[in-house]
């Protein structure tokens, strides 16, 4: 689509991308609208990340405040943050580094007049589609020629040829009907293909993603289930990120029934606001529940900062005291 045109060749340019910048881009594009929320969804990611200013700045302009590979990965993911950088074949580093970049720059096309739209725009499903087919097709239609009509001389039947033809044709008939019917030919059996036979549809996650941990006066104990090797270790990698890779203890098993892991983004960010001693947390599916040997206040002041961090999209509440291991 020619209206990312320059921002393709100036990230191509700036960040040494060549032909990998356009499907980056699209990448972003993808990205952005199919966040839950669509734009207005992924924008609020940033600013429950406390990078609000940042995101506000995109609206309807394509110079406003990019992101450094670092905030990227923070609201992003590394798991997310690598899947797209295997895709288009470029390193995770360069990755954040070329997305943070381009943020403020696709997000400022999506964003006419700096209002955020309701829906997907309607020229994303083509920019998103099979662009060298499309484009294979415009240059077929544009060079399809115009062959002029041959003349064609058609010859009259000679009039005695007629007069023979049609008794000709009607004994050659009967002649071919009396050895069918004579020659003891069977008729062939027709093929039948067997019906599809359709699979069973998956089976849906019984149980919910978990994750429950303890603060023991700077010592963490943490277990859980989630559905894959890859969100088990994105969790352990936080929790040693945040506390200290001597400073946690416990293990989380992989259980294909578990269902997603919403509170997976930004997981990083939350943990910091763990970090009282006595605190305990329990994040089950579409929950996040704190208390432990804490007084009402820093629970409270915890879970405030935990529904910043994560949004509205979660359900918050107090966990009792026996917590949840």
């Amino acid at each position: 689509m020619a209206m990312f045109d320059s921002e393709i060749e100036d990230v191509a340019g700036r960040f040494g991308l060549g032909a990998k910048a356009g499907p980056l881009l699209r990448e972003v594009v993808q990205l952005i609208t199919g966040s839950p929320g669509g734009i207005g969804g992924f924008l609020e990611k940033f600013r429950s990340a406390g990078l609000g200013s940042q995101a506000t700045s995109w609206l309807g302009r394509t110079d406003g405040t990019a992101l450094s590979a670092s905030e990227v990965e923070n609201v992003l993911g590394g798991n997310l943050l690598r899947g797209m950088a295997s895709r288009v074949g470029i390193g995770g580093n360069m990755a954040g580094a070329a997305i943070g970049y381009l943020l403020p720059k696709v997000v400022g096309q999506m964003t006419p007049g700096g209002a955020v739209p309701s829906g997907t725009p309607s020229w994303v499903p083509g920019y998103l589609g099979p662009a060298a087919t499309r484009h294979v097709e415009e240059v077929v239609t544009r060079r399809v020629e115009r062959v002029a009509p041959a003349a064609v001389n058609v010859i009259p039947d000679a009039p005695h040829l007629g007069r023979w033809l049609i008794p000709l044709l009607a004994a050659l008939g009967v002649i071919g009907l009396i050895w069918y019917l004579f020659s003891g030919v069977q008729p062939r059996e027709v093929a039948t293909t067997p019906p599809a036979v359709s699979m069973p549809p998956a089976p849906l996650p019984s149980v919910p993603a978990h994750l429950a941990l303890s603060n023991d006066d700077g010592t963490i104990t943490y277990s859980g289930a989630v559905n894959d090797e890859a969100t088990r270790a994105s969790i352990i990698d936080s929790l040693k990120t945040v506390f200290g890779a001597n400073n946690v203890k416990g293990d989380i098993a992989v259980d294909r029934n578990a269902g997603a892991a919403p509170w997976l983004v930004n997981l990083r960010t939350g943990l910091a606001y763990l970090k009282n001693p006595g605190a305990q947390a329990d994040f089950s599916g579409g929950s996040v529940r704190v208390g432990g040997r804490i007084d009402n206040a820093d629970r409270d002041r915890i879970l405030d900062g935990l529904q910043r961090v994560f949004g509205a999209g979660l359900a918050y509440g107090p966990l009792s005291n026996a917590g949840r291991q």
